[in-house]
């Protein structure tokens, strides 16, 4: 009895504890973009977003039309400035995104989020090439922290990113940076030059404000939240966490078919295929027969020898 007591007030608390802060973020929410069909904010603020050139694809969950891919070239999504997202003290961005594997040459970033951080007012979220890893940057001209994770998300699965600035819970007189990906603190960083965030330039997704190299994203992005408050590790998780992810990974099957017209295979040679990508594991399980109806395959007469020709006397 005392144990079952025990499992439902457990149970109760961290139902709480979620509430709580959901409750919380609900409330410090200054912009939305679940991007279900659209670029609208969802927050209710009416930050709504202009798609340029993105086009709909699935979510995480698998869900059509629910998250936005960026070609790398010339797609972006703009958000008109306001003041209510400049941010003097505290904010959090939490998002989602997924990786090409492969980079338009010739870049060493892709930005995902950035509001006037090359104008040095601003706050920036990229993916640094060829490390691989999320930067991010909350800026002021020629000066600024940039916090960076340690794992390596060139992968082509969806991650979730969770950046966290503030300026005067800890020491008024020192700015702090955290950022999280999967629900993990992978870097903090700390500066003694508190910063001005005062701009009047747009926000914008899948590319950097600065001209003429824009740094277009390539890759899916989902599920944009920013807060004008400092989300806690807890309330980081639980936005991880949401909806049941992550899924229980499943194996991705390629059944691969060479038409006769394609390629034949003579007996004792050999074909190499090329696993294009990044995949984290791969596991080779091929058919004991070939299947399916085959040609004749011979190998190739040698050639004839020349016969003398004779003639009679």
């Amino acid at each position: 009895m005392v144990a079952r007591n025990t499992l439902v007030l457990a149970l109760l608390s961290v139902a709480l504890l979620c509430f709580a802060a959901q409750s919380l973020t609900a409330q410090r929410l200054v912009a939305s973009y679940p991007f279900s069909g659209n670029a609208s904010d969802a927050s209710g603020n009416g930050h709504n977003g202009t798609v340029n050139g993105a086009t709909l694809t699935e979510d995480r969950f698998g869900n059509a039309n629910a998250a936005y891919n960026f070609d790398g070239t010339n797609d972006y999504i703009s958000v008109p400035h306001s003041s209510a997202l400049n941010f003097p003290f505290t904010y959090s961005i939490s998002l989602w995104v997924k990786f090409c594997v492969s980079q338009r040459p010739g870049t060493n970033v892709n930005v995902i989020i950035n509001k006037g951080a090359s104008k040095g007012a601003g706050y920036n979220i990229q993916r640094a090439i060829p490390a691989e890893k999320i930067w991010f940057g909350p800026y002021r001209v020629g000066s600024g922290s940039v916090t960076t994770a340690t794992s390596n998300l060139n992968d082509g699965r969806w991650h979730h990113v969770v950046a966290v600035y503030e300026s005067t819970t800890r020491d008024p007189t020192r700015e702090y940076s955290s950022i999280y990906l999967d629900g993990v603190l992978e870097g903090t960083e700390d500066d003694d030059q508190l910063l001005t965030y005062t701009n009047t330039d747009d926000l914008w997704i899948g590319r950097s404000i600065s001209s003429p190299l824009l740094f277009y994203f390539k890759g899916a992005i989902d599920d944009i939240n920013i807060y004008d408050t400092m989300l806690t590790a807890a309330q980081v998780s639980a936005l991880y966490r949401a909806n049941g992810w992550p899924k229980a990974a499943q194996p991705n099957t390629l059944n691969l078919s060479i038409a006769a017209s394609d390629t034949v295979i003579c007996p004792g040679k050999t074909v190499q295929l090329s696993l294009l990508g990044n995949p984290t594991e791969v596991t080779w399980n091929p058919s004991p027969t070939l299947q399916g109806p085959l040609p004749p395959c011979s190998p190739p007469s040698p050639p004839r020898k020349p016969q003398p020709t004779s003639s009679k006397p």
